[in-house]
């Protein structure tokens, strides 16, 4: 799940995004601009191909797959404009409608089908390990994240959620066990002074 932070500049729109369960501002930005601005294998040939014929000789579906990409490399350059807080209102609203789509679901869209089945694979494997191990991972990959591939990055962006629901679930364990103690204690403490 997503929640809202607040990114405001002065004499300037209020910058919203919606960013994910141990996630930052400036994280979740970089990486719907990493995610836009990736063109598959299979688009960077079509785009090779359709730039060598004349518009009148692409075919309508050619036109529509082309126009999908342009667009995409557009969004990401919109991306950018609303990381540095330089967009003017029609991109504002551009890039804000297309946040309220879920950020999960467009990295799955740029990732093959055998690397989301391989993710599955190594997130479980990631399920079982410590916070401090998962810290470990997420500092390391941070530091080289302009290198990494895009299912590292995705790979990465998933790590973060489950250390985040870890630490809430070690939170919620510590609160519930400490309010058990308490009335344990509290239950002693009126036996001996009552002889309830």
């Amino acid at each position: 799940m997503a929640k809202l932070k607040l990114n405001y500049k002065e004499n300037s729109m209020s910058y919203i995004v919606p960013v994910s369960y141990g996630s930052n501002i400036e994280d979740t930005l970089n990486e719907w601009i990493r995610f836009s601005s990736y063109l598959k294998p299979k688009e960077l040939a079509f785009l090779k191909e359709v730039s060598k014929k004349q518009i009148n000789q692409l075919a309508p579906n050619e036109i529509k797959k082309y126009n999908k990409i342009q667009n995409q490399k557009k969004l990401s350059k919109l991306f950018i404009k609303y990381k540095n807080q330089t967009c003017n209102q029609e991109e504002y609203d551009q890039v804000s409608k297309f946040m309220e789509n879920s950020l999960e679901s467009f990295m799955e869209k740029r990732l093959t089908k055998g690397e989301i089945k391989k993710s599955y694979t190594i997130l479980s494997e990631f399920k079982k390990l410590s916070i401090e191990i998962l810290n470990e991972y997420i500092d390391e990959q941070m530091r080289k994240y302009k290198e990494l591939s895009l299912f590292e990055a995705y790979i990465l962006y998933k790590v973060k959620i489950i250390r985040y629901n870890k630490v809430n679930n070690e939170t919620n364990d510590k609160i519930f066990n400490d309010k058990m103690e308490k009335g344990n204690n509290l239950r002693k403490k009126l036996i001996k002074d009552y002889g309830l």
